[in-house]
């Protein structure tokens, strides 16, 4: 019980808010498309919707990778305050 209690609560949220980002890719893939439903104009040769599932296809892979780095700087950060890495804070 008093484990629990030394862990500031807030901290954990706060420097997980960039997972968030995971949320990015889908949304703009999907919730775009009814923007995106354009045949013109081309852009590299394809109409503009394959277009724009095409690019966030290919986005995703670097906002993963930027969620990957953020979550090692802030595992680095929590190391090196002394922090607990236990299961509650990988959610």
């Amino acid at each position: 019980m008093t484990e629990q209690a030394s862990i500031p609560s807030a901290s954990v949220p706060a420097r997980r808010i960039h997972r968030w980002l995971a949320a990015v890719p889908p949304v703009a893939l999907l919730g775009g498309v009814p923007f995106a439903n354009h045949i013109e104009p081309y852009v590299l040769g394809l109409p503009f919707l394959l277009f724009w599932v095409v690019l966030w296809v290919v986005l995703t892979g670097p906002v993963m990778g930027l969620i990957y780095a953020l979550d090692a700087a802030a595992a680095r950060r929590d190391a090196a305050a002394g922090r607990l890495d236990d299961a509650r804070d990988r959610r």
